[in-house]
């Protein structure tokens, strides 16, 4: 699996615009934890902000390639 981390321009997440029409898929986000718990009032919707960085499935969905057109 791949790490991706979101990236930052001078210590600052980088902001940007991306058209619906662009996506194609969703994708598989696992966190990668540290050795901190998790603690019980966590909220799942915090998760993008709460990690520094996920790995990224790129097997999770094995017929995902066919939706995509080949030039």
């Amino acid at each position: 699996m791949w790490i991706v981390r979101p990236e930052k321009v001078g210590g600052r997440r980088s902001v940007g615009l991306i058209h619906l029409e662009c996506f194609v898929r969703a994708c598989h986000l696992l966190p990668v934890f540290g050795n901190t718990r998790i603690p019980h009032s966590f909220q799942h919707s915090d998760s993008l902000s709460a990690f520094k960085a996920f790995y990224l499935n790129q097997f999770i969905d094995y017929h995902s390639h066919e939706c995509i057109p080949s030039t």
